[in-house]
């Protein structure tokens, strides 16, 4: 609990109506709960595969058809974080310091040498070409 004296605040910030909230979610469950509560979703799983999300995105869908909204404006978008290492090729991506991924998350350990395409569909590392295809699957997703 934190009890903070008050501030002012000028000039006053003013948006009519008022941005939507967001949620990040790294799972099924909070993908859910975002959409039941009409918020946006931020995928926030980058080292999961792309069929992954769609699941996430599908559940999202699903909940939100149903919301019961927490804040007075909705929203129905996805959006999406990852890692981004663009280079000319693989051999530069390592030139430049790309050489280990490695994540621990609940589904387990996730480690990539990155002087090979990288298997991981939200971890974009590579040439241009890799990069591009790796993004247009997730925006593929809706």
């Amino acid at each position: 609990y934190l009890d903070f004296p008050s501030r002012m605040v000028t000039p006053k910030p003013f948006q009519d109506p008022h941005p939507p909230c967001w949620m990040a979610a790294n799972s099924a469950d909070l993908a859910e709960l975002a959409g039941r509560n009409g918020l946006g979703m931020v995928a926030f799983s980058p080292l999961q595969p792309v069929e992954n999300i769609a699941k996430q995105v599908g559940i999202y869908r699903d909940a939100h058809a149903h919301a019961v909204p927490l804040t007075g404006v909705t929203t129905n978008k996805v959006a999406g974080y990852t890692l981004v290492h663009a280079a000319d090729s693989m051999d530069d991506a390592v030139r430049n310091g790309a050489t280990l991924v490695s994540c621990e998350c609940a589904q387990g350990t996730y480690e990539a040498v990155v002087d090979v395409e990288v298997p991981v569909d939200l971890l974009f590392v590579g040439s241009d070409r890799t990069v591009h295809a790796k993004a247009r699957a997730v925006v593929d997703l809706g």
